[in-house]
């Protein structure tokens, strides 16, 4: 899943160190990640990259995770849409110490 250059790494050849670390230029590699099969609700891609749709809020990601197997799949998240807050249900006057107390409530 991972995209580079190659490198190249060597041992001297009259090398009698059996702890000797090799001489070698570590590759610049990437991973490359899939488009995402399917796109869900709430995410649209610009030119800037993935980010949320209008009425949507959050930070859009796309995730790859790599798999035990090497393979690599894209997800989305960190778009939600806003929800209408639920008032809490209470029973009247439920909180004061006489009932009395509410009677101009």
């Amino acid at each position: 899943p991972y995209q580079g250059a190659s490198t190249f790494g060597e041992c001297p050849s009259d090398n009698t160190d059996p702890d000797y670390d090799i001489n070698i230029t570590k590759p610049d590699c990437s991973l490359v990640c899939p488009w995402p099969q399917s796109i869900p609700p709430g995410y649209a891609w610009t030119t800037d990259g993935w980010q949320c749709s209008n009425g949507y809020h959050g930070m859009a990601e796309l995730e790859c995770p790599i798999s035990a197997d090497c393979s690599v799949t894209s997800q989305l998240s960190g778009c939600t849409e806003p929800k209408s807050c639920t008032a809490p249900s209470f029973e009247r006057c439920q909180h004061v110490e006489v009932a009395e107390d509410c009677a101009d409530l």
